[in-house]
């Protein structure tokens, strides 16, 4: 698929099959995600793969972010060994969004590969460090969600590029 195909027409999928997705999809997926850039190359990111039917539901159960029956979940977690960062300060800025574009790379590889996936912000920490047994120095910051699609989303509506694009000052768009 090509690049700018594949972000016109990725969604975010909450309604999957029960068929399991093979363990080197998943990985190819953890390998597109670690694949990210980061600021200093220090590759600040731990990734938890959950496939177990039982913990899965312990995860629903755990993040309400979760619709429906993923078949798998990857936890995308902060290292805090790699990424020595204080909160509030713009290093720390950084570590999110160089999270951010290994949960993009994650949701471009799993479309790719004909999976639907679903970014997750809405979770109990608490109840999830223990469903996977997460040591102290990984703090979750994202889930994604992931399976075979039950069906494709509608494209929602969207701002027109001349909304939201500028050149040069806010309040010019190009000459075309």
């Amino acid at each position: 698929m090509e690049l700018m195909e594949a972000l016109r027409t990725r969604r975010s999928v909450r309604q999957w099959t029960t068929d399991p997705v093979p363990d080197e999809q998943l990985e190819e997926l953890v390998e597109a995600a670690a694949r990210a850039p980061s600021g200093g190359n220090t590759q600040p990111w731990a990734f938890v793969v959950i496939r177990d039917q039982a913990k899965l539901r312990r995860l629903r159960a755990a993040a309400p972010g979760i619709a429906g029956r993923a078949t798998a979940v990857v936890l995308i977690c902060l290292d805090k060994q790699r990424a020595d960062v204080e909160p509030g300060t713009a290093e720390y800025d950084m570590v999110h969004m160089t999270l951010g574009a290994a949960m993009q790379n994650m949701l471009l590889a799993a479309h790719g590969q004909g999976l639907g996936a679903c970014a997750i912000g809405s979770y109990h920490p608490a109840s999830l460090r223990s469903i996977v047994s997460l040591p102290s120095h990984l703090e979750l910051k994202l889930l994604v969600a992931l399976g075979y699609p039950v069906s494709q989303p509608k494209a929602p509506p969207l701002r027109l590029l001349s909304e939201v694009c500028y050149f040069e000052e806010v309040g010019s768009n190009r000459d075309h």
